[in-house]
């Protein structure tokens, strides 16, 4: 019975515990390596100011830039007649009318890439429109050396040039003005004002529509600033969501996130890109579906962890904020809004370039109507919600995991706004908005406002683009 209670009782000797097994890591460091050297190297062709010329980008640039040089020109000779205020404000937001020599200046740049009668024609009008000497009568367009030249006209000669400008050019100011030159020249008033009476029709169409959205960028500032005096009186804008700040993975866990996205993101569509570069279409699916590798990694990732893709990221709006979400995310357009309005003013006011090509939506004046539908449902619902979770629910959540507000939200901006490519004005434009959307999710604890803020703007920039330079 006594060997049997020793047997059965608690022993001394130490019994060996296998030690708990560590989790397996979820994201190989070796390809997230990897990963980081792909996205720099594609970052560097995407972005990287040696890239060339804006004009390199475009598909179109004779076409495109005839467009916005026509319609600008449309609008100032529109407003010779206009009210005072009306040419202040215009001069304000769109820079002094000195539009002619800007105007000579892009189509300098442009017959330098590009060979075409067309651009060449335009550029000698803008030219002798400037001031300068009169044209080589053995080198110009024999329609610009009528015009402008010393060279007496016969009436027959006159007509046959505008017969010929009518017949294989489009109407536009350049056109007009031609036209108006060469019939003032030999007494031919009612083509010359006919052709006047055309540029400015087209003008004050277009002036009307600038107006329109200028005064709807401003009531919606004025609605911002009553909207912040009502959140202030309630004591600011409440949490929204519940997403965790900073979040619950690490910032090991988070890079990987962040670098596989940003390959997506770019990957797929400059792969394409350099492999089938005339592929028009290819290119737009592309773009789309570069979306997807970021989401599925997230949603994957936080499923292994147990956690709620949602929650993680303040998706889950009660019914009684909304009032409040839809106020904040007016609230973070028009603050965006009037930066980015009061910033191109200070551009103007200080003589800073803009290149008229820096990210130009091509797609927008040239697509089919078809095309331009779903690329507008592309930037305004799927675009917004890609890089909102990837730059600043991501980008933005993992930097908090290592450091505060102030330097994660300028880190996270600076980045978002260097993947887009754009010029300095457009730089600092995309700065600020990254910068507003990271301190609303902050704020709020939700990706939710920062989406439907970012939908709004890119909504604003396309129906910019399609009043005053496609329709």
């Amino acid at each position: 019975m006594l060997y049997c209670a020793r047997m059965l009782g608690p022993s001394t000797e130490e019994v060996p515990v296998p030690e708990p097994r560590r989790p397996a890591r979820y994201f190989s460091p070796w390809f997230t390596a990897l990963c980081t050297v792909v996205a720099v190297a594609l970052v560097s062709l995407y972005a990287a100011p040696w890239r060339g010329s804006p004009l390199d980008q475009l598909e179109r640039p004779a076409e495109s830039l005839e467009r916005m040089v026509t319609r600008d020109l449309d609008v100032r000779d529109a407003l010779r007649s206009a009210p005072r205020w009306e040419r202040e404000l215009y001069a304000v937001f769109a820079g002094a009318d000195d539009s002619v020599a800007e105007a000579l200046r892009w189509y300098d740049e442009l017959l330098e890439v590009v060979d075409g009668e067309t651009a060449a024609l335009y550029h000698a009008i803008l030219q002798a429109e400037a001031g300068e000497p009169a044209p080589d009568e053995e080198q110009a367009d024999e329609a610009v050396v009528a015009a402008y030249s010393s060279r007496p006209v016969s009436p027959e000669e006159a007509r046959a040039l505008v017969a010929r400008i009518r017949s294989t050019l489009p109407r536009n100011w350049f056109t007009d003005t031609l036209v108006s030159r060469i019939a003032r020249k030999v007494g031919d008033l009612p083509t010359a004002e006919e052709a006047q009476a055309d540029i400015a029709s087209r003008g004050q169409r277009l002036l009307g529509r600038w107006l329109g959205l200028t005064a709807t960028e401003l009531a919606l500032i004025a609605l911002t600033i009553a909207l912040l005096m009502v959140a202030r009186a309630r004591g600011g804008i409440p949490r929204l969501g519940a997403a965790p700040l900073p979040p619950t993975w690490g910032f090991a866990d988070g890079y990987a996130l962040v670098v596989r996205g940003v390959l997506g993101l770019l990957g797929l569509t400059l792969v394409i890109l350099f492999l089938v570069p005339d592929a028009h279409d290819l290119l737009r699916v592309a773009s789309f579906a570069a979306g997807f590798p970021v989401i599925l990694w997230t949603i994957a990732y936080h499923r292994a962890r147990g956690e709620s893709f949602r929650a993680a990221f303040g998706l889950d709006i009660p019914w009684g904020r909304l009032a409040w979400l839809l106020g904040t995310a007016m609230v973070l357009a028009g603050v965006g809004g009037a930066a980015e309005a009061g910033m191109g003013a200070l551009a103007n006011a200080l003589g800073v370039d803009t290149h008229w090509a820096d990210g130009l939506p091509e797609d927008l004046l040239w697509d089919p109507p078809w095309q331009v539908v779903l690329g507008t449902l592309d930037t305004v619902i799927w675009t917004p919600f890609v890089e909102e979770l990837t730059f600043r629910g991501l980008l933005y959540g993992t930097l908090r995991t290592v450091t505060g507000v102030p330097l994660a939200a300028m880190a996270s901006a600076c980045i978002f706004a260097v993947a887009h490519g754009y010029g300095p004005t457009g730089f600092l434009s995309v700065l600020i908005s990254g910068l507003l959307w990271a301190i609303a999710y902050e704020r709020t604890r939700s990706l939710v406002p920062g989406i439907l803020a970012h939908a709004a703007n890119n909504l604003s920039v396309t129906i910019t683009y399609l009043l005053l330079l496609r329709l």
